[in-house]
């Protein structure tokens, strides 16, 4: 009823005044005087030629600045303003590291939620989801298996227990042949190498007797090769000397013991001792002559033959000795290979008679917990490779406009760095800029409102008051300007932050 009244007053003042009657003020109505300042001083002039360009469908001189809110006859607030983004910015980035394979938006495209903004190549995470997907089968296999033949329910828990029954008694009769071909094979091996030790021994006598020939031959050639000297001629001499000694003593045994009454024997005896002592005198003069005379050229090539004889014969020997000694250190191996043999299938039967024993009796409380647990975490790690998978395809969360885009494809990207900035347009406000203080008393949170903007002149957006900002703007006259914040639906027109536009909030009749 105040502004009806007030509305009087003011028709009354502008028709006492002359005032065009279709002219429109955007007075509050407060106090009369007041009222008619406002009035007087900001006016909205449609007239006539306003009324022509409505007919005509230009609505832009409609939305022509006000430098104040106004309040109409129809008690509606009319406001300038500015679209404002509700939400801050909101940068998309991957979960997981990787190479970019392709980008599908460009900075200024709007995009639907869910719609796919960028992926990454997923084969190595394909893999892993594999290899997570049998562990997980392992870990269900090993907590059936852990389970005591009475605890075998299913048909299927009983196949794999008969299955891993008749595996475990498989292994361990393989461990026991293995057990004795190891034990075999080392028996062979203790014999072969004492064998090789026997012949070891032989062949080193060879080699020994072998170097001393090699050294008498070569001490016999190098004293041909060197000729006579003083001291074995000097000693051929006296060699001779002795052995003429000894024939004219045994030629006098003989004289003075034949006798008439001398036996035949013994006659027979001291002629053999002279015959004998001759034979020493001849070899003793040979050899003197010898000595003086030095080595024949078939001396010296009897000697030098018989030198390389005897090396050849050392070399042979050398290399007997190393055949059988690498033979040895072979068979020394061969020996180790086969103890450790027997020790790894002595280890193995001692595992399988183990193994088949606790799947007859069954696992303990702790192992079947133990069991029961890593099923928990290859399901966790399989659920997390399945969410990795998922990660490789980057989508937009909210309807929005791509504000820039900082990848490109090949790009490796790590999880956390920025690929694209969007702009929630679900979440645009419209801000009044020359609201006054004066007219924040009519105004209260879920007005309707109607939002046009100059870049559609002709489209009205439905909204509602949401909230009344709490800094204030820059004043007009004596008073000052709050934003009023309006929420408004765009559907489906591109609406960015920054355009701007005029709002009419129905007041409370």
């Amino acid at each position: 009823m105040r502004y009806l009244l007030l509305f009087a007053a003011v028709i009354f003042l502008l028709l006492s005044c002359g005032a065009d009657p279709e002219a429109q003020t955007a007075s509050d109505g407060r106090e009369g005087a007041e009222a008619t300042a406002t009035a007087e001083s900001d006016v909205r002039e449609d007239g006539d030629g306003a009324a022509d360009d409505t007919a005509d469908g230009d609505a832009t001189d409609d939305l022509a600045p006000l430098d104040i809110a106004e309040t109409t006859p129809e008690l509606q607030i009319l406001a300038d303003g500015v679209v404002r983004a509700g939400l801050p910015e909101l940068p998309l980035s991957f979960d997981v590291s990787g190479k970019v394979l392709s980008v599908r938006v460009r900075s200024g495209d709007t995009v639907r939620a869910g719609e796919i903004i960028a992926t990454v190549d997923d084969a190595l995470i394909r893999e892993q989801l594999v290899q997570s997907e049998l562990s997980l089968r392992s870990a269900e296999l090993s907590l059936r298996t852990i389970a005591r033949p009475d605890d075998w329910e299913t048909e299927t828990e009983r196949e794999v227990a008969a299955a891993s029954l008749q595996s475990a008694r498989a292994s361990l009769e393989s461990a026991r042949a293995s057990l004795s071909s190891a034990v075999a094979s080392r028996d062979i091996a203790v014999r072969n190498l004492d064998d090789l030790s026997d012949s070891d021994e032989i062949a080193l006598a060879n080699l020994q007797s072998a170097l001393a020939s090699l050294e008498s031959s070569q001490a016999q050639l190098e004293s041909l090769e060197r000729g006579p000297d003083a001291d074995s001629i000097r000693q051929a001499e006296l060699n001779l000397e002795q052995a003429r000694n000894g024939l004219e003593s045994a030629e006098l045994d003989r004289e003075t013991s034949l006798l008439p009454n001398t036996s035949p024997a013994v006659q027979q005896q001291l002629d053999t001792a002279v015959e004998n002592a001759q034979i020493s005198v001849e070899l003793a003069e040979i050899a003197l002559r010898r000595t003086t005379s030095g080595a024949t050229a078939g001396e010296l090539a009897a000697a030098r033959a018989s030198v390389a004889g005897a090396g050849a014969q050392v070399a042979s020997a050398r290399s007997s000795v190393e055949d059988v000694e690498d033979a040895i250190a072979q068979a020394e191996a061969s020996l180790i290979q086969a103890e450790a043999g027997v020790v790894q299938a002595q280890s193995a039967l001692s595992q399988s008679e183990a193994n088949l024993a606790a799947l007859l009796a069954g696992g303990s409380a702790r192992e079947l917990a133990a069991a029961e647990i890593n099923v928990a975490q290859a399901e966790l790690s399989l659920a997390q490779a399945q969410r990795d998978l998922e990660n490789t395809v980057l989508r937009s969360p909210v309807a929005g406009a791509v504000l820039s885009v900082t990848v490109a494809p090949g790009t490796s990207v790590s999880p956390g760095s920025t690929v694209v900035t969007l702009l929630d347009t679900g979440s645009l406000e419209f801000h009044t800029t020359n609201v006054t203080e004066r007219d924040l008393s009519d105004i209260r949170v879920g007005q309707p409102a109607a939002v046009s903007l100059k870049a559609y002149p002709a489209r009205e957006f439905v909204g509602r008051v949401l909230r009344v900002g709490l800094q204030a703007g820059e004043p007009v006259g004596d008073s000052a300007t709050f934003p009023v914040i309006i929420g408004f639906e765009v559907g489906e027109l591109t609406v960015v932050p920054d355009m701007t536009g005029r709002v009419e909030i129905a007041l409370d009749q």
